[in-house]
């Protein structure tokens, strides 16, 4: 199976949402070479794997979508001239990689820990520093 990415610009849309313009197909160029009758499906423009409800291609290629997603669109940032066009396959590419966790330092143990967030700021120590820094002050009351 060979898989290839159609990409079409339509700039006569009349309202003007940036990303709409630009739509993205998957072809497979061994059922034909003439777009119609090549389709496959729409790349979606985000990719989530838990997903209760997914796209029409992670039901087609099941778990190995993420790779071939990325492979497709790795391919057609190198063939493409286009800025609007590249900027959109950058925009898909870095979808595709998770956010890191926002992990913090402790200040006491030096541990990593998601940290909470307040109204005035970021919690700063870990759950069990602040565990042991509470039971020993209930520990020395009388």
């Amino acid at each position: 199976m060979r898989l290839a990415l159609y990409i079409t610009k339509n700039l006569n849309i009349k309202d003007y949402t940036k990303p709409a313009h630009i739509k993205i197909a998957v072809i497979n160029k061994d059922i034909s070479n003439n777009y119609p009758s090549n389709f496959v499906c729409i790349l979606p423009r985000t990719f989530n794997p838990n997903n209760k409800n997914p796209s029409q291609f992670q039901q087609k290629y099941g778990n190995q979508s993420k790779q071939l997603i990325e492979e497709l669109l790795k391919k057609a940032l190198q063939t493409q001239e286009d800025q609007d066009i590249k900027k959109e396959i950058y925009i898909r590419l870095k979808r595709l990689k998770p956010k890191p966790k926002n992990l913090t330092k402790c200040k006491t143990c030096g541990k990593e820990f998601n940290a909470r967030k307040y109204r005035y700021g970021k919690q700063t120590i870990c759950n069990d520093c602040r565990a042991k820094r509470y039971n020993n002050k209930e520990d020395e009351q009388p």
